[in-house]
């Protein structure tokens, strides 16, 4: 027959504390465990939007290499187009210094009044020495005031004309000269003309007189 000893009295009694005390550690641990888990679930959530951010740097660096490269071929293309223009103003430039004095000489003729006639021109540089007569001093007054308004005509980049202007009409001298065939008076006069030209800058639409 086999006998238990319910009441315990020969041998060790249970202490209840250390129930207590394997409770509080499994509260921990599942404490622990559910904590861990949040910060990974965090954790993975912050990776998961730093790599959406990242692929998104990433394709608009790629989509901004392809406008890099765009805007470097539009850079060739510009420098291709000014070295064009540049020729393009040196041979234009070339061509209207060649037919300046000519330019001069029709503004002279389309500017002598009737009853004014040229003598004698001598041209330099940037002047001309006129040598003339005319059937009265009104006429040489009218025919300075002319040369005059040259420098307030409208500039037309087209016409190589418009940019050829005298700055200035000095009166050197006036005598009575001879008679006519016609038997009518004369006065003489000289004059000095000086004439600059007019061109458009490079950066921007704008006049700038040059000698």
């Amino acid at each position: 027959m086999i006998r238990i000893n319910l009441t315990g009295e020969s041998g060790q009694r249970f202490d209840p504390k250390y129930l207590i005390d394997v409770a509080i550690l499994l509260i921990v641990l599942a404490i622990g465990h559910y904590g861990m888990q949040y910060y990974l679930s965090v954790a993975k959530e912050s990776i998961n939007i730093v790599k959406s951010e990242t692929d998104g740097v990433s394709a608009s660096l790629e989509k901004l290499k392809g406008e890099t490269a765009r805007f470097e071929s539009l850079e060739g293309d510009i420098k291709k187009l000014t070295g064009k223009i540049d020729a393009i103003r040196s041979i234009t430039v070339s061509v209207f210094e060649r037919y300046k004095p000519l330019i001069v000489l029709e503004h002279l003729q389309v500017l002598q009044p009737d009853g004014l006639w040229y003598d004698s021109l001598k041209m330099t540089d940037d002047k001309v020495e006129i040598a003339g007569a005319a059937f009265d001093n009104m006429l040489i007054a009218e025919f300075l005031t002319a040369l005059d308004s040259t420098k307030t005509q409208e500039l037309d980049p087209v016409d190589l004309r418009t940019q050829v202007y005298f700055d200035y009409a000095k009166l050197k001298n006036t005598q009575l000269g001879g008679k006519t065939t016609d038997n009518r008076k004369s006065t003489k006069f000289a004059i000095d003309v000086g004439f600059k030209t007019r061109e458009y800058s490079k950066e921007k639409l704008a006049v700038n007189d040059v000698r």
